[in-house]
């Protein structure tokens, strides 16, 4: 399409201007499709990332399903082929997948512990590998626990707020979902 320029005693029609209007809407839209990639189909089964052959003593109080997706690095073009390694420190929680995956993790009574993972890229052509840790969120976080000290001009002060709470009923929670970001 041209546009067509017109002087200064000369006003264009308001079918052009429509038309000079459809310009950017059109840019507009096909980069904005350009942009937008579908996701992957998640594997059909959640996969469970206890580990039968551990030595802990906590108990599990409940699970929580974590979505894995793996993409490039600075990019939102989302890859499959890379292999996973989840564990934790104490040996609890050891599982193996391919993402996309919906994998359910055990939460503890009392502390959680952080989730590391590892990938690495499997017949893709490419080698990529990626590192993450998973931190869950303390829902119980302490309100209004510890100790202020305050120098002032008139004097020293010292207050304390102290919880009594249990913290071994504090409940955890794993985010919902995980981009894993291969370079």
């Amino acid at each position: 399409m041209l546009i067509k320029y017109v002087n200064s005693n000369e006003f264009p029609t308001p079918q052009a201007r429509q038309e000079i209007l459809l310009i950017p809407i059109i840019l507009a839209l096909s980069l904005a499709l350009l942009g937008c990639t579908p996701k992957l189909p998640l594997f059909p089964l959640t996969i469970d990332a206890t580990n039968p052959n551990a030595t802990h003593q906590k108990t599990i109080s409940r699970f929580d399903t974590i979505e894995f997706r793996s993409f490039v690095n600075g990019t939102n073009h989302e890859i499959k082929g890379l292999r996973c390694t989840v564990t934790t420190p104490d040996g609890a929680v050891l599982v193996e997948f391919n993402p996309p995956a919906m994998v359910r993790f055990p939460i503890f009574k009392g502390q959680t512990t952080i989730i590391d993972g590892k990938c690495t890229s499997v017949l893709t052509g490419q080698f990529r590998t990626a590192e993450f840790q998973i931190k869950p969120k303390n829902l119980s976080s302490p309100k209004n626990e510890g100790i202020t000290l305050s120098l002032g001009k008139y004097g020293r002060s010292v207050t304390g707020v102290f919880s009594i709470r249990d913290r071994t009923q504090d409940l955890f929670k794993y985010p919902t979902r995980v981009q894993i970001l291969a370079r």
